[in-house]
């Protein structure tokens, strides 16, 4: 047991693993570095599933699921219209979405009107996609301009995410709170 432990330490300190493999079994922060590598320097991604180890690594540009990293107008997010959520993502430096939809579940941010499946066709454009046996994530940013039309992959993509966004909503953790959210404001106007 105590080998197990240690031993992802000791690699890393002697410079046999990176950072990121430290504890990669439970947190997938290998494919975190992977997606992170295409994403600039300059640049924020926000996570629509809950993945807790992509934000485990020291200075990866994921914004927390739950939305308090780097946004201070979640309401308008998930709440508005999808042109003053863009504005909002904009104006906090988020560009870049990220997509799994293998088993992780849809985090609250993910069933807003923008990440419908027929929004991100006419606003957004891929960017990369990373498949292992654990994880089949896609990294998403905006439409810039008059781009061609996105290819076979990029369709693929919106019919994983509206089949996982479907089951979500029937049965998943976070529907009930975005739900909720949504009654209470309908209640406040």
């Amino acid at each position: 047991m105590m080998a197990q432990l240690w031993r992802p330490s000791v690699g890393f300190f002697l410079g046999q693993n990176t950072y990121a493999a430290m504890y990669d079994l439970n947190w997938d922060t290998v494919a975190a570095h992977r997606m992170a590598v295409a994403i600039p320097d300059t640049e924020k991604a926000e996570l629509l599933n809950f993945l807790p180890g992509f934000t485990a690594v020291p200075a990866t540009p994921y914004q927390r699921p739950d939305g308090g990293a780097y946004i201070r107008d979640c309401t308008t997010i998930l709440y508005g219209s999808e042109d003053r959520a863009i504005e909002a993502y904009r104006a906090s430096g988020v560009s870049y979405f990220l997509f799994d939809v293998s088993d992780s579940a849809v985090a609250v941010g993910g069933f807003a009107p923008l990440f419908s499946p027929g929004s991100i066709r006419s606003r957004m454009r891929l960017v990369k996609h990373d498949a292992s046996e654990r994880r089949d994530l896609y990294l998403l940013t905006w439409k810039s301009g008059q781009e061609p039309a996105q290819d076979e992959q990029f369709e693929v993509f919106l019919q994983k995410w509206g089949n996982k966004l479907a089951v979500e909503k029937e049965r998943g953790t976070y529907h009930l709170a975005y739900a909720e959210g949504a009654r209470l404001m309908a209640l406040g106007r």
